[in-house]
C-alpha cells in the first residue's frame, strides 16, 4: 500500500510504475472524485489498459463514501475484482437451454472521439456449460476522416 498525493496523471504514474512489481496480481486503485467527474479516473484505467500490464480496479473515494450501504458496494468491487482475476463471481444455476450446447454472448463499442476520431470494439462469449467461463477480445477500429 502506498499514497499518492493529489490528481496528476504523471504523479500517479510514476508512483505506480516505481512501487508496482510484475509479480503483482491485480492493483486497487483508490482516487478522489465522484461518478462522473473525475477524468483522472479515465486517465488511470487507459493507463493500466494500455502501459502497466497489471489487472486493476479503480475505485472513486465519493464511491465508497455513496450512502449507508457499504457492505454492498465493497461486495460489489470485490465480486469485480474476482472476475478479473478469473474466479467465477456468481453463477445461474437451472438455465432451462444450459442443457444443450449453448453460448452467451455479449459485445461492446467505445467510441473515442477527443484524439483520433477512433472505436473499441470488445466482444465477450462463455464456454462452458455453467456460462461462467468467457473468452474476450477487443479491436480498435479507426474511423475514416
Amino acid at each position: 500500500m502506498f499514497p499518492v498525493q493529489g490528481a496528476n496523471l504523471e504523479i500517479w504514474k510514476q508512483e505506480i510504475l516505481q512501487k508496482v512489481k510484475t509479480d503483482v496480481q491485480i492493483v486497487i486503485l483508490l482516487i478522489p472524485g465522484n461518478r462522473g467527474r473525475s477524468q483522472l479516473y479515465h486517465d488511470l484505467k487507459k493507463l493500466m489498459l494500455e502501459e502497466i500490464p497489471v489487472i486493476s480496479q479503480v475505485v472513486l473515494t465519493g464511491t465508497v463514501n455513496y450512502g449507508s450501504n457499504l457492505k454492498a458496494i465493497v461486495s460489489k468491487i470485490v465480486a469485480q475484482m474476482c472476475a478479473k482475476i478469473g474466479g467465477i463471481p456468481w453463477a445461474v444455476d437451472a438455465m432451462p437451454f444450459m442443457d444443450k450446447k449453448t453460448m452467451i454472448c455479449g459485445l461492446s463499442v467505445f467510441h473515442e472521439q477527443e484524439e483520433a476520431p477512433t472505436s473499441v470494439l470488445g466482444l465477450v462469449a462463455s464456454y462452458n456449460k455453467t456460462g461462467t467461463k468467457y473468452w474476450s477480445s477487443t479491436q480498435q477500429l479507426d474511423i475514416p476522416g
